[in-house]
């Protein structure tokens, strides 16, 4: 009788009563089956004890000496990750799933230009204490927040198309979008864009720098600084007002024309801010006399928004019919 056959007649008469092998049998049935074994005796040890102590390991044997049945089940195709539905993904953190999105519409401006921007902030609604700002390239990301506060544009967490101010500086600029995220206290920049700021003409103040010194002085403090100093100022042209010298304006003037019973005030700012009664200037005004006929062909092929370089001296600035504006007396257009 063969080795094989006396084992498979063991495991027959153990299986048909494991009690009579006494205590040991699960370990004298496991021992007789030689490695590797088939499954035919593993299954055969199952049967015997199917909590025995090997019963685990008997069903690991089973399962590694059973080959695989092939599959006539078609494959599943699977999507590509873009059709996934989203709730697929696992959850992004804040910083990549709210994000702002903040477009320069012009990237090149000229030095006396506002900034017109595209800005998309809804994602940030948990946020707050939100500004605009633009600063030189370069400029370190954290600015304390009095600097924040004095130089942003207060927004909202909208979709918003607006402009800012015209730079302060020539050259690579950068418009910045800072908030406050939910839970924190400091500032954080939310979003950021590139322009380029052309040079203003050569010599000359920005009308922007110019009002925005004007409103920080005062009228009194303005005038101690630059009544009788030369000024180059470059701007945008807005819009002309004639008429006769009235009492008001001859209050303002220093009788510089030889017969100022004429005259020609000529507004320079940039568009999209108007001047608003209380608030400081947000021009400059610079009186012309209307008798000269060159001055005045000069003046009437101005469109609102071409560049204009004047040259006179700052006198103050206050309401000059009714508009807040920084006054240049004498003025005339720079050649």
């Amino acid at each position: 009788m063969s080795a094989r056959l006396g084992l498979l007649l063991l495991l027959a008469w153990l299986v048909a009563s494991p009690a009579a092998a006494g205590p040991n049998a699960d370990l004298v049935f496991w021992q007789s089956i030689r490695a590797p074994g088939t499954v035919a005796e593993y299954r055969a040890y199952l049967d015997a004890f199917p909590n025995g102590t090997f019963a685990a390991l008997a069903r690991i044997r089973i399962q590694a000496l059973t080959p695989a049945e092939p599959s006539n089940a078609a494959p599943v195709p699977v999507a590509p990750i873009a059709s996934l539905p989203a709730t697929a993904a696992p959850a992004a953190p804040r910083e990549a799933a709210a994000q702002a999105i903040l477009t320069v519409l012009q990237p090149q401006v000229r030095a006396i230009d506002r900034i017109p921007v595209d800005l998309d902030a809804r994602p940030l609604s948990g946020g707050s204490n939100f500004r605009l700002v633009t600063v030189p390239a370069g400029t370190p990301d954290a600015l304390d927040a009095e600097t924040i506060d004095a130089l942003g544009l207060p927004v909202g967490p909208k979709r918003l198309r607006l402009t800012l101010g015209p730079a302060d500086h020539a050259g690579s600029n950068e418009v910045r979008l800072y908030e406050i995220p939910r839970y924190a206290a400091a500032f954080t920049i939310a979003a950021r864009a590139k322009v380029e700021v052309a040079p203003a003409a050569a010599g000359s103040v920005v009308v922007a720098s110019l009002v925005r010194e004007a409103r920080a002085l005062g009228a009194v403090g303005f005038e101690a600084k630059y009544r009788d100093r030369s000024l180059r100022v470059d701007g945008q042209f807005l819009r002309l007002v004639s008429g006769t010298a009235s009492a008001d304006l001859a209050d303002l003037l220093r009788g510089t024309w030889h017969d100022p019973t004429r005259y020609v005030i000529l507004y320079l700012g940039h568009l999209g801010t108007p001047s608003a009664s209380g608030s400081g200037p947000a021009e400059v005004a610079c009186v012309l006399p209307a008798e000269d006929r060159r001055v005045l062909e000069r003046i009437a092929a101005l469109r609102p928004g071409s560049e204009v370089v004047v040259d006179g001296s700052g006198t103050t600035w206050g309401a000059l019919r009714g508009d807040e504006a920084v006054l240049l007396d004498p003025c005339r257009l720079a050649s």
